[in-house]
């Protein structure tokens, strides 16, 4: 057992019996396992315990170098008087980065998406985005603005990971240049918006099914942003992928729900949406490429193809990023068909709801 499970270990031998009163156990067994869930794309940990025969918690791990539990717990509390069905909070030690969550079980809201599905869960998951947006900061919660500098720095992963690390792409000193002024071109499309509290992955693996209901996790990096941002998390979603006119249903419904984007017009928000989108799937090549090369999380490759398939169809939409187009069409894409790992199939097969 490394270190830091140890000390984890100790912790919750130490908190369990002091918080068996809100349940109908009693905490006997000093040395409870720690069952390893599968991980995400943080540094976070998860194992699942269980104190007594008919209850199980979540233990979380996550290093203070790297992760924020503070953060977590506010929004947490936040989030649980907007009514936003989000795992109880237990016990915590910040200093150590350990929590002690409420187990919501396994059922990601992407294990019951299908073509009969789809829309009433969205039509929930977009009632409860409406439930935490709000028109001005709320008092007490301290969250960062998504600024310029924020979402240039997500993008920036997109040149040195994905290109020239992953897919070994060398690009001249102009195309550069361009691809510098559409990443400050989407940044100004995405700085146009209302803002509001955005969740920042609200998206298929971030959503559980829990007793009928949805319920929200992964929402320790919110941040005070576009209105438009979760919206695009949520339908256009990494690792899954609908018809385009479909989307568009979706988010015209959606907007009736969202009373900061109603007093704009639909083609307004069409664009903020896409352009929204642009910019995540950006941030999110480079991602996917730097778990793979630098974190060794070779799974996240699988999705590259959706998330290539957005891209490509948003560069067709606008005449403002020709030159996005023309670099994928003329050399993303013939490397991309080089790689084993890449399935090009999914490119042409976003999901029929029909």
């Amino acid at each position: 057992m490394n270190i830091r499970r140890q000390v984890l270990s100790n912790w919750l031998n130490q908190v369990l019996p002091t918080i068996e009163c809100q349940f109908n156990w009693h905490h006997t067994n000093h040395q409870v396992p720690l069952v390893l869930l599968y991980g995400d794309a943080s540094f976070r940990k998860y194992y699942r315990i269980q104190p007594s025969t008919d209850c199980t918690l979540i233990a979380v791990d996550a290093p203070p170098k790297f992760e924020d539990c503070k953060a977590f717990i506010d929004i947490s509390e936040y989030l649980y008087k907007k009514n936003v069905k989000v795992p109880k909070v237990y016990a915590y030690d910040i200093s150590n980065g350990f929590l002690l969550l409420e187990d919501l079980g396994d059922t990601l809201l992407l294990d019951q998406l299908n073509q009969l599905s789809a829309t009433d869960l969205y039509q929930q998951a977009v009632a409860d985005m409406a439930k935490f947006q709000a028109a001005q900061m709320p008092n007490g919660l301290t969250i960062p603005s998504y600024d310029d500098a924020f979402l240039m720095r997500e993008m920036d992963l997109f040149e040195p990971w994905f290109l020239e690390k992953l897919l070994n792409i060398s690009v001249d000193n102009a195309t550069l240049e361009a691809i510098s002024n559409i990443k400050q071109h989407i940044i100004n499309e995405l700085l146009s918006q209302p803002k509001t509290c955005v969740h920042r992955d609200y998206h298929s693996r971030n959503l559980m099914v829990w007793q009928q209901q949805l319920a929200v996790i992964d929402f320790q990096g919110m941040v005070w942003g576009p209105a438009c941002y979760d919206l695009a998390s949520l339908f256009k979603d990494c690792y899954i992928r609908w018809p385009r006119e479909q989307v568009l249903t979706w988010l015209e419904q959606a907007v009736q729900q969202l009373p900061l984007l109603q007093p704009y017009s639909f083609a307004e928000i069409v664009k903020w949406f896409d352009w929204t989108g642009l910019q995540r799937h950006l941030k999110v090549l480079g991602l996917f490429a730097r778990l793979a090369i630098r974190d060794k999380k070779n799974r996240y490759l699988t999705d590259v193809p959706v998330v290539i398939g957005y891209v490509m169809e948003v560069i067709a939409q606008y005449e403002e990023l020709a030159t996005l187009k023309q670099l994928f069409a003329e050399i993303v894409l013939p490397e991309l068909f080089t790689q084993p790992w890449f399935q090009p199939e999914i490119l042409q097969e976003p999901l029929d709801i029909s």
